[in-house]
C-alpha cells in the first residue's frame, strides 16, 4: 500500500520511496530506494524533478524501449555467465560446480549465439532428442532441462530478460523415476576401504561419510567447531546445511578415534578436512580411481550417505529417528528406504 509524502509524485511504500506519476492515460511508477538510504529531502526531490521531465519529454518511454531491446538481444552464452555469477554468490559451492559442467553440456547442443528471445520449445526437443541419442539416461537428461528452466524462470523474476514463453513451462520428462538408490555392500565397503588408504585424506572423508551420513559439502565444511568430543557429537550450524537447520549426530567410536588422530596434526588450521591448510576443492579424481581399483561400478560420493540409511535401516532403526539423523525435513524423503526392509521380510517368508 502506498502513502503519501508531502512531494508531489512521491510515495512510501513498506520501507521505500517510490515515484508514481499519470500522463496520458498511462502510469509511471519506479522504486528509488529505501527510505534509510535517501535522507536528504533536497535530493528527493531533484529525484521527483528529474524523473517527471523524463515522463513530459517522452525520454522515459524511450529508455524503456532501449532496455527492453537490450534484453532481447541477450544471447544464451550471456544469459548463462549472467546465471552462473549469480549462482555462485547465492548457492553453495558444489552446487554452482555442478550447474557450471551442466551448462557446458548445455552450450555444446544450443548455440550460444543464439539469442534468448529465440529459444524455443523446438530447441528444447531437439536438445532432448540429441541427448538420448547419445545414451543419456532420462534422469541425467531432466538435471539438465532444469537448469534451462531454472536459469529462464529466474532471468524473468530478477528481470533481466522480458517474459519468456519457457518461463515456468514444465520442459523436463514426466514420469521418471529418481528415487535411485544405491549402496554398498559388506564386501564393496570394506574393499573401498581398503582402496583409500593410499590417499588418506579421501579415505578420512569416505569413513565420515560412512559413519554419520552427511553430504559431501557438510563433511568438506567441517571445522573443529563442529566437533564436540566431549559428547561425542557433531554439530553442524543451519549456514553448513541443505536445509538451513541445526543438526546434529552422535559420534562413531570409529570416527572420533580418526578424527582424534587428525585434530592432534591440524594444529595449524580451523578445518577438519584440509591440504596444506587449505580448504578441499574437490576429491572426484581420487574417489573414482579408488573405486576402479576396489572394482566397485556405478557408484556416487553421495551414495555413501544412502549406504549409512541403508545400515540403520536393516538393523531395525526406526524411520523416524533415520529421518533425524539424515536431516530430512519430511519422512516421505525417507519413506524410500523403507522398500529395503520390505523386500527383505519377503525374502524370508519365500524360504518357509
Amino acid at each position: 500500500m502506498l502513502q503519501k509524502t508531502d512531494i508531489k509524485n512521491i510515495y512510501i511504500r513498506g520501507k521505500s520511496y517510490v515515484f508514481r506519476m499519470k500522463h496520458n492515460g498511462r502510469e509511471y511508477f519506479k522504486t528509488l530506494g529505501s527510505v534509510k538510504e535517501i535522507n536528504s529531502r533536497k535530493n528527493l526531490r531533484k529525484l521527483a524533478e528529474e524523473l517527471r521531465i523524463k515522463v513530459l519529454s517522452g525520454e522515459w518511454d524511450r529508455e524503456k524501449e532501449l532496455q527492453q531491446k537490450k534484453k532481447k538481444d541477450i544471447t544464451v552464452q550471456q544469459l548463462i555467465n549472467k546465471f552462473l555469477e549469480w549462482y555462485k554468490t547465492h548457492r553453495r559451492r558444489s552446487s554452482y560446480e555442478r550447474y557450471e559442467r551442466i551448462a557446458k553440456i548445455v552450450l555444446k547442443h544450443i548455440k550460444g549465439s543464439l539469442k534468448i528471445s529465440q529459444l524455443t520449445m523446438h530447441h528444447i526437443e531437439r536438445y532432448k532428442l540429441i541427448r538420448k541419442q547419445e545414451g543419456i539416461k532420462d534422469d541425467t537428461l531432466n538435471k539438465e532441462l532444469r537448469f534451462i528452466s531454472t536459469m529462464i524462470n529466474r532471468a524473468v523474476e530478477f528481470e533481466w530478460i522480458e517474459n519468456h514463453p519457457l518461463y515456468r513451462k514444465t520442459i523436463i520428462i514426466r514420469g521418471v523415476d529418481n528415487s535411485r538408490i544405491r549402496f554398498l555392500s559388506e564386501d564393496e565397503e570394506k574393499r573401498l576401504v581398503d582402496a583409500l588408504k593410499i590417499n588418506p585424506l579421501v579415505h578420512d572423508i569416505v569413513l565420515t561419510a560412512l559413519y554419520s551420513g552427511l553430504r559431501k559439502n557438510e563433511i568438506l565444511g567441517l571445522r573443529w567447531k563442529n566437533i564436540d568430543f566431549e559428547n561425542n557429537l557433531i554439530i553442524l550450524f543451519p549456514e553448513q546445511t541443505k536445509n538451513k537447520r541445526y543438526h546434529s549426530i552422535p559420534m562413531h567410536p570409529v570416527l572420533k578415534e580418526m578424527l582424534l588422530k587428525r585434530k592432534e596434526s591440524s594444529a595449524d588450521t580451523d578445518l577438519v578436512f584440509h591440504r596444506n591448510g587449505k580448504p578441499v576443492g574437490s576429491i572426484r579424481t581420487a574417489f573414482e580411481n579408488a573405486l576402479k581399483r576396489a572394482g566397485i561400478v556405478n557408484f556416487r560420493f553421495h551414495d555413501l550417505r544412502h549406504t549409512f540409511a541403508t545400515k540403520l535401516i536393516r538393523k531395525g532403526v526406526d524411520l523416524y529417528v533415520v529421518k533425524e539423523l539424515l536431516n530430512h525435513t519430511d519422512v516421505k524423503i525417507t519413506q524410500r528406504y523403507a522398500h529395503l526392509t520390505l523386500s527383505e521380510k519377503i525374502t524370508a517368508v519365500a524360504k518357509l
